[in-house]
């Protein structure tokens, strides 16, 4: 096989056997195993949706899983992470699993502390996926959380020779995210704390133009945990868009009056959140897009308040307009023609009640494609779902 660029595709993976986590996380590690043979690729990042009772039970999941992951695969471990999000009805444990091609590129398994994570390397460019970056022994206070994810995020950065300008995507699982604290003397949301941060270190380390497709979701528990990709040219042409939606404010540009609880005291005003709604990236051998997590949001006000249906309808119609190839060329005016396709999606929904609506509306827009649908809850008190995704585009031939 010519080695022109990472072969990926994605898969959901949900137990085939019901039981506790042990047991349905064994079956899912064993149908992974499956699709890597019988695939012949190799499974490079999996994210694994559970809803443990306690910190400490987390944990113990956490050891099992590396443990687990280390003896099936055990020179070849992926880039994973636990996420506190409950599946859907019927299942303590689903995975949303990324494979890649054997023989497309080179595939380096790499660790770092108890970290693993995955380089792809072909002709001219690197690729690196990390998962569950986030402070270990997290202390009380959020914010030292938050600064400890950012922290252990620019390690593996730096030690594989990259840094924030890199990073063209970002999960961003934050810990009550809808919860207030105190910082500096001023009553703010978790998820405007994270924005301040996420702000003085993209200040600091981000000297390009734009930022990174990113997901700000939340997670069960006072900590932070970040997933990254991020992408490095070596002597080959690279390029990245932030891809803006026509019927919304982009998310760096909100006004004040959308932004939760009070400026810091050392702040004159509340930074916005830092992401595109979507990330072009243009290499030699293939374009890719990777979709923020995307709401029901029409400028920077929520629509279909309590209503769900509503809701998941502008938030696909919004994905829609968003990823449209006439859109796209607005920002990269090089687009050939061709179409865009989904590799994933992942459906957050806040209320297990609303799943079934939600599930009902996406069947009947995306048919088949991968996708995993989990119960969190979302950045702002009146939306009630989201949806993410990655696409990569088919030129016309």
């Amino acid at each position: 096989m010519k080695v022109t660029s990472p072969d990926i595709f994605y898969r959901t993976v949900l137990p085939g056997i019901t039981g506790e986590f042990i047991t349905e996380l064994d079956d899912c590690i064993r149908l992974l195993t499956l699709i890597a043979q019988e695939q012949d690729a190799d499974l490079f990042k999996l994210v694994i949706f559970q809803d443990p009772g306690s910190e400490k039970e987390l944990s113990l999941r956490e050891k099992y899983a590396s443990d687990a992951l280390n003896g099936i695969f055990p020179e070849k471990s992926p880039s994973f992470v636990l996420v506190c999000h409950t599946p859907e009805p019927g299942f303590a444990v689903a995975c949303e699993a990324g494979f890649v091609k054997r023989g497309s590129c080179r595939t380096l398994f790499q660790r770092a502390g108890e970290y693993h994570y995955v380089i792809f390397e072909w002709p001219g460019f690197r690729e690196l996926w990390a998962s569950g970056l986030r402070k270990k022994n997290d202390a009380d206070i959020f914010e030292d959380s938050a600064e400890g994810a950012f922290d252990e995020v620019h390690a593996i950065l730096e030690k594989e020779g990259m840094n924030f300008n890199h990073i063209v995507r970002q999960w961003n699982y934050i810990g009550g995210i809808l919860q207030h604290n105190v910082i500096c003397t001023s009553l703010t949301q978790n998820y405007q704390i994270f924005n301040e941060i996420r702000h003085q270190y993209f200040q600091k380390f981000l000297t390009t133009k734009g930022f990174p497709a990113a997901t700000g979701i939340g997670n069960k528990f006072g900590h932070v945990t970040i997933d990254i990709c991020a992408f490095q040219s070596m002597d080959q042409e690279l390029h990245t868009f932030g891809i803006s939606n026509p019927s919304q404010v982009n998310a760096y540009q909100y006004g004040q009056q959308v932004l939760v609880g009070s400026p810091i005291l050392s702040h004159q005003v509340k930074h916005p959140p830092e992401f595109e709604r979507a990330k072009l990236l243009v290499s030699r051998d293939q374009i890719r897009l990777f979709i923020s997590g995307t709401a029901s949001i029409i400028g920077q006000e929520t629509i279909g308040k309590e209503d769900i249906e509503k809701q998941t309808l502008c938030t696909i119609s919004n994905i829609e307009k968003l990823t449209d190839p006439e859109n796209v060329r607005r920002c990269f005016p090089g687009l050939p023609s061709g179409s865009f396709t989904y590799s994933s999606l992942r459906v957050y929904v806040k209320q297990m009640e609303d799943l079934e609506i939600t599930k009902s509306v996406c069947r009947q827009k995306f048919g088949d494609i991968p996708l995993v649908y989990v119960v969190a809850d979302i950045c702002r008190d009146d939306l009630l779902m989201e949806i993410e995704g990655e696409m990569i585009f088919i030129p016309t031939t």
